[in-house]
């Protein structure tokens, strides 16, 4: 859901804030009521005093049941109608002020000009034209002081944001607005010397009074168009280290909308994200969701088991996906993926994942390491046994390669480990040893019975009723071996070895025809390629 999305109440809804008592939960009620038309998502977390995805959940439901409905926002207009709302109120404060001037600078009519009964002067009162001028004073202050530059806060708040961050800090044209609610307004925000990681505005929902303190006091950052190139991401880890914060600037909340994340040979989706932190610059809670809304993740401070003195608690991870493809591998994709694990010291164990894929359904688990010294160096490594029922073999061969064809649901188990210096690579070199099982199926580009009956054919397809065993994966070689086929009169087996990226084969097929009729028995020497294999009868 956009962050920027604004929901008005549909009459259902008016109907059911309006009537006692209502029918809708205590919290659905709560946030159906802070619907006022003009509030975007952000604007209505704070109201309602949820997180951003809790308050999406209860935005769809009221959405789906009828009480709300999306208005469409036009984001220039509403900035073009603001700045012409201020220039009216200034236009109109000064043609106040000029008609009190003239009031006051009006001349006393002489005796002359009136009439022969003089009458009494009438005197203003002092009290009137020092109130009226105050308030002149302070509606003209509080309208020039959202719409002038103030460099001197400007560079105060850089300094401050540069502490907490542990980074060189950079921003311009910062604004104060105080409707609806006092916030700082910055332009082209930028972090580190070489301002790679920046955001094209900001905000900072500001408490009014520290801003003429010694420390701000943030309630919520937005940054909107993040960017953070790779060279920056070795950073990351001194960003969020909560050392030495809180001093210059305390903040609650920060918001990161549309965020780039640029990692070398990964193209990843652009996210929303939000953190909180504790009052001494901590964080404690965690989650971002790409913008089609296919990927999700979220973090926070496990409670259940406190760590030992000295130790770093642990932290709960929730991952969802639907639709989803991962940035790296062969590019398998998940209709469904959802796991919840811990996150302890360096390791990510997720000891329970299920996911639908291939028109059919896995479960497993997952541990990755992380290297301990830095984002730049070390290893990262990952772990996995995982189980795949009534999943359509040909999906998962047509994701690899489209030389050759297989049909049938499979069952297969494996266990996987990886190892790499970087993100990018992590899944080029895997490990994998497993078993599967094929039923009610056909293979191409071979007959095994045509080529019992006249050696030397090509082509064709293989029929079969099962077929399965056992492979490895290693040194960019698939190895199949105890192979067991069977389909009608036709019984084989065998071992195949195929070299990944050239599809070379090698191995031996042993086949037997069995019936009333004939019998026969081969063995093959299995040569060529996948999209072409060659049979040799006799090895």
């Amino acid at each position: 859901m956009d962050a920027e999305t604004v929901f008005s109440k549909t009459a259902k809804g008016d109907t059911e804030v309006n009537q006692k008592p209502h029918s809708l939960p205590r919290q659905l009620a709560k946030v159906l009521k802070a619907v006022d038309g003009h509030s975007m998502i952000s604007a209505l977390a704070d109201k309602v005093g949820l997180a951003i995805p809790a308050l999406e959940k209860a935005l769809m439901q009221l959405e789906r049941d009828g009480y709300i409905t999306i208005r469409q926002v036009n984001v220039e207009e509403e900035k073009f109608a603001e700045e012409e709302s201020r220039r009216a109120q200034v236009a109109r404060l000064k043609e106040l002020a000029e008609q009190a001037a003239h009031r006051a600078s009006r001349p006393v009519e002489t005796a002359a000009r009136k009439q022969k009964r003089i009458k009494p002067k009438r005197e203003v009162p002092v009290g009137l034209i020092v109130t009226f001028g105050t308030v002149v004073l302070v509606v003209l202050a509080i309208v020039l002081i959202q719409i002038v530059p103030l460099g001197s806060m400007n560079a105060k708040v850089e300094k401050a944001l540069a502490a907490w961050s542990h980074d060189d800090v950079s921003s311009s044209n910062l604004r104060v607005s105080l409707f609806p609610k006092p916030y700082l307004k910055l332009d082209q925000v930028a972090l580190g010397k070489a301002l790679d990681a920046k955001a094209t505005s900001g905000k900072l929902h500001i408490d009014v009074l520290s801003m003429f303190s010694d420390k701000f006091v943030v309630n919520s950052m937005e940054l909107n168009d993040v960017t953070i190139s790779a060279e920056a991401l070795p950073r990351a880890l001194k960003w969020a280290g909560g050392e030495g914060r809180g001093s210059q600037i305390q903040i609650d909340r920060i918001v990161l909308n549309n965020v780039k994340l640029a990692v070398k040979g990964v193209a990843l989706d652009p996210f929303d994200a939000q953190l909180q932190f504790d009052r001494n610059g901590r964080i404690v809670r965690g989650a971002a969701k790409t913008r089609d809304s296919k990927f999700s993740i979220e973090a926070y401070a496990g409670t259940t088991n406190p760590p030992s003195e000295g130790a770093i608690a642990p932290w709960v991870v929730d991952v969802a996906a639907r639709n989803w493809t991962p940035p790296i591998g062969a590019g398998i994709s998940f209709s469904v993926l959802s796991g919840k694990g811990i996150w302890a010291d360096n390791q990510i164990v997720f000891p329970d994942l299920e996911a639908k894929l291939f028109e059919g359904s896995g479960k497993g688990n997952l541990k990755i390491t992380l290297p301990t010294s830095s984002l730049a160096n070390g290893q990262i490594m990952a772990q996995s046994e995982f189980m795949i029922e009534r999943a359509k073999v040909d999906q998962l061969v047509s994701t690899f390669t489209r030389d050759i064809a297989l049909s049938g649901r499979m069952e297969m188990t494996f266990a996987a480990s990886v190892v790499s210096a970087t993100f990018a690579n992590l899944l080029d070199t895997p490990n994998i040893v497993g078993s599967f099982q094929v039923r009610e199926g056909a293979m191409s580009n071979v007959d095994l019975v045509q080529a019992m009956r006249n050696p030397g054919s090509v082509g064709g397809q293989t029929k079969y009723t099962e077929l399965g065993g056992k492979f490895s994966v290693s040194d960019s070689t698939l190895q199949l071996h105890s192979l067991k086929l069977h389909g009608g009169v036709l019984f084989a087996d065998g071992s195949v070895g195929v070299a990944l990226g050239k599809g070379t084969l090698s191995g031996t097929v042993m086949s037997e025809i069995r019936s009333n009729v004939t019998q026969d028995r081969a063995v093959f020497g299995l040569s060529g390629t996948v999209a072409r294999p060659a049979l040799k009868r006799g090895g």
